[in-house]
């Protein structure tokens, strides 16, 4: 499954279309007024599906994510210094890549669940995510979603 995401140009919150192949809206994320980033997800017909919040109380960024109301795991950075790292705390996945070109794959042991992609010529944050397996498309959205708020809020800094 082929997703691409696209931050909308206007806009005073966080929020994205999610697109198919065929162009078509799979996801839209809007951001909510938070003390943090709090974005959630609704599906084509705008049914909320779950939620991804910035706990702000922490050493470091850290990410929960929620389907429904039910907290299912975390990405968190981690201290690094030569380019940014994440632990992800969530079906026993790993991120692998250069988070820093914002290429990168979501891995279950040595099985791939997710590459990332960023479209460098746009307008707009543009992401292109390949889903191996379409059950994980919310949670490699939530994935995706975490790490392109961190890496914009570090460039504010």
């Amino acid at each position: 499954m082929i997703l691409t995401q696209k931050q909308k140009i206007v806009s005073w919150f966080d929020s994205y279309n999610i697109y198919d192949d065929k162009d078509n809206i799979v996801f839209k994320v809007k951001g909510k007024l938070a003390w943090g980033h709090k974005l959630e997800i609704y599906d084509s017909n705008d049914k909320y599906l779950g939620k991804v919040v910035e706990k702000v109380i922490s050493l470091l960024p850290k990410y929960i994510f929620f389907v429904g109301e039910s907290e299912i795991g975390f990405l968190q950075k981690k201290l690094s210094l030569m380019r940014p790292k994440f632990e992800l705390e969530c079906a026993g996945w790993k991120i692998d890549g250069n988070v820093m070109q914002w290429n990168y794959n979501v891995m279950s042991g040595n099985e791939l669940i997710m590459t990332c992609d960023k479209k460098v010529v746009s307008l707009r944050d543009t992401y292109k995510l390949n889903i191996i397996d379409e059950k994980n498309a919310l949670l490699c959205l939530m994935i995706s979603l975490s790490i392109d708020i961190d890496k914009c809020s570090a460039k504010k800094k």
